[in-house]
């Protein structure tokens, strides 16, 4: 299921394409806080058919992550989308089940610790 995710100033905006043959479930999740967010992307990198990358995106040092997400192009599955174990960025899983590469982003919401 690709997902993308963006931001615009205190807004969010998820938007899921399932493109199996069976139903999927998808919920979006907004914490809000009085402190500043800023998005982060991480370098695009490119799935080749059948294949599966890891792409990350880093905060700032001296931030932290809050959140994050993925920009797919095309039909990559993020397979998985989770916070790097210390804190300081977003990572993401893409698998690419076409028979044309693909490209995707990892987005990191970062704020000062």
């Amino acid at each position: 299921m690709p997902s993308r995710l963006s931001s615009s100033g205190g807004n969010y905006h998820a938007v899921v394409f399932n493109n199996s043959d069976a139903e999927q479930n998808f919920n979006a999740v907004v914490l809000c806080s009085a402190v500043a967010h800023e998005p982060r992307l991480g370098g695009q990198v490119t799935v080749q058919p059948g294949g599966e990358v890891v792409a990350t995106a880093n905060c700032d040092p001296g931030h932290v992550v809050s959140g994050g997400g993925s920009f797919p192009s095309g039909q990559a599955f993020i397979g998985a989308s989770r916070p790097l174990a210390d804190g300081t960025g977003w990572q993401i899983t893409a698998e690419n089940t076409t028979d044309t590469s693909q490209k995707v982003t990892a987005q990191a919401i970062c704020t000062s610790s």
